[in-house]
C-alpha cells in the first residue's frame, strides 16, 4: 500500500532489511492518513507512572463517569469487534461502532492493502497485552479518549498452549510421584523414566499444539491507536480514529527486541505489568547511580583542580 511504502522507506536500511527478513508482515493502516501521528510509546509522564502504581494511567475524577479499567476492558473487546469486521469488509456491521469519517478513511487505505495484509488486521482481545490511554479530553459535549494497545497475533493461543503444556506435563510427574509412593516403580527407576516421559510428552504436544517456541518468534508486536468519543456518560462510545503499525516500522530494533522480550519473560507465568515495571524501574535505580558517580566525579575534578588554579 502506499503509505505504508512510504513510510518504509523513511526507514534505515538495516531495519528494513529485518523488517523483509521477517515472517508476518503486518500493515501500517490509519483512517487519519497520516501515520506519523500514530502514537507509539508511553512517554515519560506514563513512565513515571508505571514505576509508581504499576499502571500506566491514574484513574480519572469521579465526575468524569470513565472507570479506566472497565472503559480498557469493554475497548478491548470492542477493537476485536470492529478490526475483524474491517478485516473482512464487513462495512455494514460498522455502522453504529466506527464514525463514517473513520471508515472512509480506512476503506480509501485498505485500497492498496494485499490480501495477505489484510488478513493480519483483525486484533483479539486477547492478543492484547498491554495498553494505555494517550490522550483524553472532557468537554462539555464531548469525551475523547485515544486507547493505544500493544498486541502480539496469536498470543491468547500461545498463552493457552503454554497452559495446558504445563498442565499435562504436570500429570504426567504426578503419575511417576504417585507410582513411587505405591511402590510400583522405585525412586532409582522414576528418576530414569522421567526424563524419557517428560521427553515424549514435549515431543507429542509439539506435534499435536505446535511448538510454541516457533509461534513467538514468528510473529512480532503490533501497535493500535483507537479514539473513542461520545457526548457523555449517557451515550455509547464511537471509534471516530484507528490505526495500526507494525512495531517494526515504529521503534529501533532494540527497543523492538527489548519489548518482545519483556513479552517472553511473561509468559513464563508473570503479570506483563510487573514485568514492564521492574524493568523501567532498574533502568531508573541505573540512572540516577550513573548520574551519581558522573556528578561526583564532575566535583572532584573541581576540588583537585582548585589548588592548581
Amino acid at each position: 500500500m502506499l503509505q505504508s511504502r512510504l513510510y518504509y522507506a523513511r526507514k534505515p536500511p538495516i531495519v528494513l532489511f529485518k523488517r523483509l527478513m521477517s515472517e508476518m508482515r503486518y500493515p501500517t493502516l490509519t483512517s487519519t492518513g497520516d501515520p506519523k501521528k500514530i502514537v507509539t510509546s508511553l512517554g515519560l509522564n506514563r513512565i513515571s507512572t508505571m514505576i509508581l502504581s504499576g499502571k500506566p494511567n491514574r484513574p480519572f475524577p469521579a465526575e468524569f463517569g470513565v472507570d479506566i479499567d472497565e472503559m480498557t476492558d469493554g475497548g478491548k473487546q470492542a477493537i476485536s469487534l470492529v478490526t475483524k469486521c474491517v478485516q473482512t469488509g464487513e462495512w455494514e456491521n460498522l455502522d453504529e461502532l466506527l464514525s463514517k469519517n473513520c471508515i472512509q478513511g480506512l476503506r480509501q487505505n485498505l485500497e492498496n492493502v494485499t490480501s495477505e495484509e489484510r488478513s493480519t488486521v483483525g486484533v483479539n482481545d486477547d492478543d492484547i497485552f498491554f495498553s494505555f490511554i494517550s490522550d483524553f479530553q472532557f468537554q462539555r459535549t464531548k469525551q475523547s479518549i485515544l486507547l493505544v494497545t500493544f498486541s502480539m497475533p496469536r498470543l491468547g493461543e500461545l498463552r493457552q498452549i503454554i497452559a495446558d503444556n504445563k498442565e499435562v506435563t504436570k500429570a504426567v510427574m504426578d503419575k511417576i510421584k504417585s507410582d513411587v509412593k505405591d511402590g510400583t516403580i522405585t525412586k532409582e527407576q522414576a528418576a530414569t523414566e522421567i526424563p524419557k516421559q517428560m521427553k515424549e510428552t514435549l515431543e507429542n504436544l509439539k506435534n499435536e499444539n505446535g511448538d510454541h517456541n516457533t509461534i513467538f518468534r514468528s510473529n512480532d508486536i503490533v501497535i493500535g491507536n483507537y479514539r473513542f468519543e461520545r457526548e457523555n456518560s449517557n451515550y455509547e462510545w464511537t471509534i471516530v480514529e484507528l490505526s495500526q503499525i507494525d512495531s517494526r516500522n515504529a521503534w529501533s530494533f532494540p527497543f523492538q527486541r527489548r519489548w518482545k522480550g519483556r513479552l517472553g519473560i511473561s509468559l513464563r507465568g508473570y503479570d506483563f505489568y510487573n514485568v514492564l515495571r521492574l524493568d523501567y524501574a532498574t533502568d531508573w535505580i541505573a540512572f540516577i547511580i550513573f548520574f551519581n558517580i558522573m556528578s561526583s566525579g564532575l566535583l572532584s575534578g573541581g576540588v583537585i583542580g582548585a589548588p592548581h588554579s
